[in-house]
Protein backbone atom coordinates (compact mmCIF):
# COMPACT_ATOMS: atom_id res chain seq x y z
CA UNK A 1 0.00 0.00 0.00
CA UNK A 2 2.78 2.43 0.81
CA UNK A 3 4.84 1.27 -2.35
CA UNK A 4 1.46 2.28 -4.51
CA UNK A 5 1.13 5.40 -2.80
CA UNK A 6 4.30 6.78 -2.97
CA UNK A 7 4.29 5.43 -6.76
CA UNK A 8 0.88 7.20 -7.54
CA UNK A 9 2.83 10.78 -5.30
CA UNK A 10 5.93 10.28 -7.62
CA UNK A 11 3.87 10.19 -10.81
CA UNK A 12 1.77 13.45 -9.59
CA UNK A 13 4.99 15.44 -8.96
CA UNK A 14 6.46 14.61 -12.12
CA UNK A 15 3.41 15.50 -14.02
CA UNK A 16 3.33 18.49 -11.83
CA UNK A 17 6.79 19.22 -12.87
CA UNK A 18 6.02 18.19 -16.70
CA UNK A 19 2.63 21.03 -16.89
CA UNK A 20 5.13 23.58 -15.64
CA UNK A 21 8.07 23.13 -18.14
CA UNK A 22 5.36 22.98 -20.97
CA UNK A 23 4.92 26.10 -22.91
CA UNK A 24 7.80 27.04 -21.33
CA UNK A 25 10.42 28.95 -23.86
CA UNK A 26 13.55 30.07 -23.45
CA UNK A 27 15.33 33.42 -25.36
CA UNK A 28 18.86 34.49 -25.42
CA UNK A 29 20.84 37.26 -28.32
CA UNK A 30 22.77 35.19 -31.15
CA UNK A 31 26.01 36.32 -32.38
CA UNK A 32 27.92 35.35 -35.13
CA UNK A 33 31.71 36.44 -35.51
CA UNK A 34 32.37 38.99 -37.88
CA UNK A 35 29.15 39.59 -39.11
CA UNK A 36 26.45 42.91 -39.08
CA UNK A 37 23.52 43.70 -37.55
CA UNK A 38 21.51 47.27 -39.03
CA UNK A 39 18.22 49.26 -37.64
CA UNK A 40 16.68 52.32 -38.02
CA UNK A 41 15.81 54.52 -35.02
CA UNK A 42 12.88 56.93 -35.57
CA UNK A 43 12.67 59.36 -32.81
CA UNK A 44 9.45 61.66 -32.76
CA UNK A 45 8.09 63.96 -30.14
CA UNK A 46 5.46 66.49 -29.74
CA UNK A 47 6.15 69.51 -26.92
CA UNK A 48 4.09 71.97 -26.05
CA UNK A 49 5.47 74.73 -23.68
CA UNK A 50 2.64 77.76 -21.74
CA UNK A 51 5.22 80.76 -21.56
CA UNK A 52 3.11 83.66 -19.56
CA UNK A 53 0.00 82.45 -20.91
CA UNK A 54 1.22 81.49 -24.14
CA UNK A 55 1.13 78.93 -26.00
CA UNK A 56 4.04 77.47 -27.77
CA UNK A 57 4.57 74.16 -29.95
CA UNK A 58 7.31 72.31 -31.02
CA UNK A 59 7.11 68.83 -33.43
CA UNK A 60 10.54 67.45 -34.15
CA UNK A 61 11.77 63.78 -35.68
CA UNK A 62 14.59 62.25 -36.17
CA UNK A 63 15.70 59.56 -37.99
CA UNK A 64 18.96 57.72 -37.99
CA UNK A 65 20.73 54.52 -38.91
CA UNK A 66 22.43 52.33 -36.27
CA UNK A 67 24.77 49.43 -37.08
CA UNK A 68 26.21 46.67 -34.66
CA UNK A 69 29.46 45.01 -35.93
CA UNK A 70 30.12 41.94 -33.93
CA UNK A 71 33.67 41.20 -33.36
CA UNK A 72 34.95 37.97 -31.23
CA UNK A 73 32.15 35.72 -29.17
CA UNK A 74 32.80 33.89 -26.85
CA UNK A 75 32.55 30.19 -26.07
CA UNK A 76 29.52 31.36 -23.57
CA UNK A 77 28.09 33.20 -26.44
CA UNK A 78 29.29 37.11 -25.08
CA UNK A 79 30.43 39.11 -28.22
CA UNK A 80 32.08 42.30 -28.41
CA UNK A 81 30.42 44.55 -30.81
CA UNK A 82 30.94 47.93 -31.96
CA UNK A 83 28.12 50.04 -32.49
CA UNK A 84 28.05 53.28 -34.76
CA UNK A 85 25.83 55.76 -35.72
CA UNK A 86 25.13 56.23 -39.38
CA UNK A 87 22.97 58.31 -41.44
CA UNK A 88 21.10 61.13 -39.39
CA UNK A 89 18.33 63.15 -40.20
CA UNK A 90 16.17 65.93 -38.04
CA UNK A 91 13.22 67.63 -39.04
CA UNK A 92 11.56 70.95 -36.80
CA UNK A 93 8.43 72.68 -36.75
CA UNK A 94 8.45 75.64 -34.84
CA UNK A 95 7.42 78.80 -34.70
CA UNK A 96 10.50 80.15 -35.76
CA UNK A 97 10.11 78.28 -38.55
CA UNK A 98 10.84 74.75 -40.43
CA UNK A 99 13.62 73.03 -40.39
CA UNK A 100 15.01 69.89 -42.30
CA UNK A 101 18.64 68.83 -42.05
CA UNK A 102 20.94 65.47 -42.68
CA UNK A 103 24.09 64.34 -41.89
CA UNK A 104 24.92 63.82 -45.77
CA UNK A 105 24.03 67.43 -46.89
CA UNK A 106 26.88 70.02 -47.97
CA UNK A 107 25.05 73.01 -47.93
CA UNK A 108 24.59 75.10 -45.24
CA UNK A 109 20.33 75.39 -44.08
CA UNK A 110 19.27 79.26 -43.59
CA UNK A 111 18.23 80.96 -40.59
CA UNK A 112 20.02 80.71 -37.01
CA UNK A 113 18.90 77.02 -35.95
CA UNK A 114 19.21 74.87 -39.02
CA UNK A 115 23.18 75.45 -39.07
CA UNK A 116 23.09 74.74 -35.41
CA UNK A 117 20.98 71.63 -35.79
CA UNK A 118 23.29 70.52 -38.86
CA UNK A 119 26.10 70.08 -36.63
CA UNK A 120 24.47 68.16 -34.03
CA UNK A 121 23.24 65.87 -36.89
CA UNK A 122 26.43 65.54 -38.72
CA UNK A 123 28.12 64.69 -35.09
CA UNK A 124 25.43 62.04 -33.92
CA UNK A 125 26.83 60.36 -37.47
CA UNK A 126 30.07 60.20 -35.72
CA UNK A 127 29.21 58.57 -32.88
CA UNK A 128 30.36 54.59 -32.03
CA UNK A 129 31.04 52.69 -29.14
CA UNK A 130 32.35 49.52 -28.58
CA UNK A 131 30.89 46.74 -25.98
CA UNK A 132 30.31 43.34 -24.63
CA UNK A 133 27.20 42.17 -24.90
CA UNK A 134 26.26 38.64 -22.79
CA UNK A 135 23.19 36.85 -24.88
CA UNK A 136 20.88 37.66 -22.14
CA UNK A 137 21.46 41.06 -23.40
CA UNK A 138 23.04 42.46 -20.09
CA UNK A 139 25.98 45.01 -21.57
CA UNK A 140 29.20 45.37 -20.01
CA UNK A 141 33.22 47.17 -20.76
CA UNK A 142 31.04 49.93 -22.28
CA UNK A 143 33.69 52.40 -24.09
CA UNK A 144 32.81 55.81 -25.95
CA UNK A 145 34.72 58.50 -26.79
CA UNK A 146 33.90 61.86 -25.20
CA UNK A 147 34.93 64.26 -28.17
CA UNK A 148 31.91 64.65 -29.92
CA UNK A 149 29.67 65.80 -26.95
CA UNK A 150 32.23 68.62 -26.16
CA UNK A 151 32.05 69.53 -29.57
CA UNK A 152 28.60 69.78 -29.16
CA UNK A 153 28.76 71.82 -26.14
CA UNK A 154 30.23 75.07 -28.00
CA UNK A 155 27.82 75.11 -29.88
CA UNK A 156 25.00 77.51 -28.96
CA UNK A 157 22.22 75.92 -27.22
CA UNK A 158 23.41 72.52 -27.65
CA UNK A 159 24.53 72.06 -24.22
CA UNK A 160 21.61 69.51 -23.45
CA UNK A 161 22.13 67.75 -26.60
CA UNK A 162 25.73 67.41 -26.00
CA UNK A 163 25.00 66.08 -22.78
CA UNK A 164 22.91 63.50 -24.37
CA UNK A 165 26.03 62.32 -26.20
CA UNK A 166 28.44 61.75 -23.31
CA UNK A 167 30.03 58.00 -22.45
CA UNK A 168 27.74 57.80 -19.40
CA UNK A 169 24.45 58.99 -21.61
CA UNK A 170 24.73 57.23 -24.23
CA UNK A 171 25.11 54.05 -22.20
CA UNK A 172 21.88 54.59 -20.65
CA UNK A 173 20.08 54.93 -24.13
CA UNK A 174 21.83 51.91 -26.05
CA UNK A 175 20.84 49.71 -22.74
CA UNK A 176 17.23 51.33 -23.55
CA UNK A 177 17.11 49.56 -27.30
CA UNK A 178 18.61 46.34 -25.75
CA UNK A 179 16.22 44.20 -23.95
CA UNK A 180 17.34 42.48 -20.90
CA UNK A 181 16.00 38.60 -21.54
CA UNK A 182 15.44 36.07 -19.00
CA UNK A 183 18.26 33.57 -18.00
CA UNK A 184 15.60 30.66 -17.48
CA UNK A 185 12.47 29.70 -19.96
CA UNK A 186 9.33 31.43 -19.55
CA UNK A 187 5.89 31.01 -20.04
CA UNK A 188 3.39 33.47 -21.32
CA UNK A 189 2.40 36.20 -18.61
CA UNK A 190 5.80 35.31 -16.56
CA UNK A 191 7.23 38.83 -15.82
CA UNK A 192 11.11 39.82 -14.65
CA UNK A 193 12.88 42.74 -14.16
CA UNK A 194 15.76 45.10 -15.25
CA UNK A 195 17.23 48.16 -12.66
CA UNK A 196 17.85 51.26 -14.03
CA UNK A 197 20.91 53.40 -13.18
CA UNK A 198 22.22 55.98 -15.46
CA UNK A 199 21.46 59.63 -16.17
CA UNK A 200 20.27 61.57 -19.74
CA UNK A 201 20.09 64.94 -20.51
CA UNK A 202 18.02 66.35 -17.43
CA UNK A 203 19.78 64.41 -14.82
CA UNK A 204 20.27 61.28 -13.34
CA UNK A 205 18.00 58.13 -13.87
CA UNK A 206 16.78 55.13 -11.17
CA UNK A 207 14.31 52.94 -11.16
CA UNK A 208 13.42 49.75 -12.88
CA UNK A 209 11.98 47.76 -16.10
CA UNK A 210 9.18 45.37 -16.21
CA UNK A 211 8.96 43.01 -18.98
CA UNK A 212 5.93 40.39 -19.61
CA UNK A 213 5.87 37.84 -22.04
CA UNK A 214 2.92 37.72 -24.50
CA UNK A 215 3.01 34.48 -26.63
CA UNK A 216 4.52 34.18 -30.34
CA UNK A 217 2.89 36.19 -33.36
CA UNK A 218 3.86 36.56 -36.69
CA UNK A 219 4.41 39.84 -37.73
CA UNK A 220 5.85 41.64 -41.32
CA UNK A 221 5.65 37.86 -42.19
CA UNK A 222 8.07 36.50 -39.67
CA UNK A 223 7.12 34.84 -36.50
CA UNK A 224 8.35 36.67 -33.36
CA UNK A 225 8.00 36.66 -29.49
CA UNK A 226 5.99 39.48 -27.80
CA UNK A 227 7.42 41.42 -24.76
CA UNK A 228 5.07 44.53 -22.80
CA UNK A 229 7.71 46.87 -21.40
CA UNK A 230 6.64 49.21 -18.44
CA UNK A 231 9.29 51.32 -17.30
CA UNK A 232 9.20 52.89 -13.69
CA UNK A 233 11.86 56.03 -13.39
CA UNK A 234 12.54 58.66 -11.05
CA UNK A 235 14.63 61.70 -12.84
CA UNK A 236 16.69 63.75 -10.41
CA UNK A 237 16.77 66.77 -12.55
CA UNK A 238 20.04 68.98 -12.52
CA UNK A 239 19.90 71.67 -15.20
CA UNK A 240 21.44 74.78 -14.23
CA UNK A 241 20.15 78.01 -13.40
CA UNK A 242 16.51 76.51 -13.39
CA UNK A 243 14.53 74.31 -10.95
CA UNK A 244 12.13 71.97 -12.35
CA UNK A 245 9.16 69.29 -10.91
CA UNK A 246 8.15 66.63 -12.19
CA UNK A 247 4.43 66.54 -12.58
CA UNK A 248 3.94 63.17 -14.49
CA UNK A 249 6.41 60.73 -16.31
CA UNK A 250 4.31 57.42 -17.84
CA UNK A 251 5.18 55.13 -20.21
CA UNK A 252 4.82 51.56 -21.43
CA UNK A 253 6.13 49.83 -24.89
CA UNK A 254 6.23 47.04 -26.48
CA UNK A 255 9.49 44.52 -27.83
CA UNK A 256 9.32 41.71 -30.80
CA UNK A 257 12.15 40.00 -30.48
CA UNK A 258 13.20 37.12 -33.35
CA UNK A 259 14.14 34.26 -31.00
CA UNK A 260 15.09 32.13 -34.16
CA UNK A 261 18.06 34.53 -35.31
CA UNK A 262 18.55 35.58 -31.55
CA UNK A 263 17.60 39.48 -32.59
CA UNK A 264 15.13 41.86 -31.79
CA UNK A 265 13.16 42.62 -34.85
CA UNK A 266 11.38 45.58 -33.62
CA UNK A 267 11.12 47.68 -30.60
CA UNK A 268 8.30 50.59 -29.83
CA UNK A 269 7.99 52.77 -26.89
CA UNK A 270 6.45 55.48 -25.74
CA UNK A 271 6.66 58.07 -22.85
CA UNK A 272 4.55 61.08 -21.57
CA UNK A 273 6.46 63.69 -19.45
CA UNK A 274 5.14 66.82 -17.60
CA UNK A 275 6.69 69.33 -15.49
CA UNK A 276 6.94 72.78 -13.97
CA UNK A 277 10.18 74.83 -15.27
CA UNK A 278 11.05 78.08 -13.23
CA UNK A 279 13.33 80.06 -14.81
CA UNK A 280 14.61 83.95 -15.03
CA UNK A 281 11.57 84.54 -12.80
CA UNK A 282 9.10 83.19 -15.02
CA UNK A 283 6.75 79.28 -14.99
CA UNK A 284 7.12 77.16 -17.72
CA UNK A 285 4.79 74.39 -17.98
CA UNK A 286 6.19 71.99 -20.82
CA UNK A 287 4.90 68.94 -21.77
CA UNK A 288 6.44 66.36 -24.35
CA UNK A 289 4.71 63.21 -25.73
CA UNK A 290 7.80 60.81 -27.17
CA UNK A 291 7.26 57.79 -29.66
CA UNK A 292 10.33 55.78 -29.81
CA UNK A 293 10.89 52.87 -32.78
CA UNK A 294 13.62 50.44 -33.39
CA UNK A 295 13.21 48.58 -36.45
CA UNK A 296 15.53 46.27 -38.23
CA UNK A 297 16.84 46.93 -41.01
CA UNK A 298 16.12 44.45 -44.22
Amino acid sequence: MRMMLRTILTAVVMVGVSSAAFGQTAFKYQFKPDSKLGYVMDMKMKMTMNVAGKEIAINQKMLMDVDWAIGKVAEDGTADVKITYGKTQMTMEAPFGNVEVSSDQTDEPAGPVGPILLKVVKAMAKFEANMKVAPNGEITDFKANDELAKELAQLPGADQVAKMLDSESMKSNIRDTTMLLPKTAVQKGSKWKQDISGKNAMGKVTGDREYTYEGSESRDGTTVEKFKVVPKMKVEVTVPNATIEMKKQEGAGTVYFDNAKGQIAEMISNQTVEMEVQVAGMTIEQKMDITNTLKRRK
